[in-house]
């Protein structure tokens, strides 16, 4: 987002209501302060007047006195008048010095923002490559572990085929030795009624 200055002016257009709350108040402040000082004036003349008019003092002093009353209500006149001015230069000074820096401070927020801006979509596109090198190594290791899976399988298969060669085997075996035992049995057998029949002979 750039500050130009139609960006300043809708903001400025944004603070209105609160510029309309304080001009008013300055306007008040100082309408109160001229009235105050006509009124202090006003008390200054009269009583003046009441001072010249009334004390016990020479023509030369009453001229005196009342001239200075009368400077004295002039110049709290003028000095409540010079006030209300100032208060409505002050408010209306401070907001061309406000727009005027909101100018000047436009370039630096720009650059500020870039900047800002500029870091962000940095560490975003950081956070993009983390991102997919953690999915490349996610996919990486499920492949290993389908391999590892496949070559489990094959090995399951290879110990059942090896595991039904040996029973298989086993059983052969078992039966050669079977006829083995029952070879041997017949031999003794036979080689036991060839002695019986021999001493039989012999005896005959």
């Amino acid at each position: 987002m750039h500050f130009t200055e139609g960006r300043i002016l809708q903001l400025y257009m944004k603070k209105a209501p609160l510029d309309r709350l304080v001009e008013p108040a300055c306007n008040q402040v100082g309408r109160a302060s001229q009235t105050t000082a006509t009124f202090i004036a006003a008390f200054c003349f009269f009583f003046g007047i009441a001072v010249a008019a009334f004390a016990p003092m020479s023509a030369e002093a009453r001229i005196a006195i009342f001239c200075f009353a009368l400077v004295l209500a002039v110049g709290f006149i003028i000095s409540g008048y010079v006030l209300r001015q100032i208060l409505g230069l002050g408010y209306k000074l401070g907001d061309i010095t406000g727009a005027a820096c909101a100018r000047l401070l436009a370039p630096f927020a720009n650059e500020f923002l870039y900047r800002r801006t500029e870091s962000l979509e940095n560490r975003l596109v950081e956070q993009s490559r983390l991102l997919n090198e953690g999915e490349l190594e996610l996919k990486r290791l499920r492949s290993e572990i389908e391999i590892a899976r496949g070559a489990e399988a094959d090995l399951r298969n290879v110990l059942i085929e090896v595991d039904g060669r040996a029973k298989a085997d086993k059983a052969k075996l078992q039966a050669a030795l079977d006829r083995a035992n029952g070879e041997r049995v017949r031999l003794a057998y036979d080689l036991n009624n060839t002695k019986r029949q021999g001493h039989c002979i012999g005896v005959d």
